[in-house]
């Protein structure tokens, strides 16, 4: 028998993310660079210096899909690599140049008022609760 409010619990999460997924990438494009060119750049803010294979291993990524998105951030000018010990790409140390670091001010902005939308129409005892019944709900991870 099917779990009609399971369903629908399920249904209501994926449309939501899915939507605001859709807003995050159409207003990073809006600034210049892809939603997985945001969320790097962002990664790399909060750490700097991080290397080519700890961006793909905490974005669960190849490292050929990395090595090009890196590739394209250092072309546009949005981040250096800076050898460390050794001359292969993955043990560059990757930081921000001030381009990356501007486009980092904006998409914190954009991120911060996505995330604000979500519960314009809660109120905050409303948004407690939901917070509270979605961590009962949370399937741990593998």
């Amino acid at each position: 028998m099917k779990n009609t409010a399971a369903s629908e619990l399920n249904h209501l999460m994926r449309e939501i993310l899915v939507a605001e997924q859709q807003v995050y990438d159409r207003r990073a494009r809006q600034v210049g660079v892809t939603l997985p060119q945001a969320r790097t750049l962002g990664f790399i803010a909060q750490h700097p210096g991080v290397n080519q294979r700890e961006i793909a291993d905490h974005f669960h990524r190849r490292g050929a899909s990395v090595s090009n998105l890196l590739k394209i951030l250092e072309r546009d000018g949005l981040i250096v690599k800076n050898a460390s010990h050794g001359t292969q790409n993955r043990s560059n140390r990757i930081t921000l140049t001030a381009a990356g670091q501007a486009k980092v001010v904006a998409l914190t902005t954009i991120f911060t008022d996505v995330e604000d939308q979500l519960t314009t129409q809660l109120s905050p005892a409303d948004s407690q609760q939901l917070i509270a019944l979605l961590r009962r709900v949370q399937l741990p991870r593998d």
